[in-house]
């Protein structure tokens, strides 16, 4: 049952940064982490890879949830967007390709304002029109 891990099977990881969490750090070296899984490298030589990065206690569980936050945070985020700051009102340009709206004139513009005011009106006092206004 015991894996051993033979020199094939070595992963370096960079150093961990001062109080960093496993989750950072699974995300920010995913690709290290990917290679090694997709190459056959178990679980167990990535623990001990990540103890010898500066980890103090490591189990399995943990770092096979640490590469699946970090895949599902990837797959979230882009990585050409992972460093630039998130505008939550920029405004986007409109679609001007192909499908774009002839400007209105300014007898269009009126007519548009006239059927406007009709519909939003209240009825004439007398006059047998529907009272839509509430």
């Amino acid at each position: 049952m015991g894996e051993s891990s033979g020199p094939g099977n070595a992963v370096v990881l960079p150093t961990r940064k001062k109080r960093q969490s496993l989750h950072g750090y699974a995300y920010e070296h995913l690709d290290t982490f990917e290679r090694a899984l997709s190459s056959g490298v178990p679980y167990q030589t990535l623990i001990e890879a990540t103890l010898a990065a500066g980890f103090v206690k490591v189990i399995p569980r943990s770092i096979e949830t640490a590469v699946y936050r970090a895949r599902k945070k990837r797959l979230t985020r882009p990585s050409h967007l992972a460093h630039q700051p998130i505008v939550p009102n920029a405004r986007i340009a409109p679609f001007q390709e192909g499908h774009s709206r002839p400007p209105l004139d300014r007898d269009d513009t009126a007519a548009i304002g006239r059927r406007f005011r009709q519909l939003v009106r209240a009825p004439r006092p007398g006059s047998d029109e529907p009272d839509l206004l509430i």
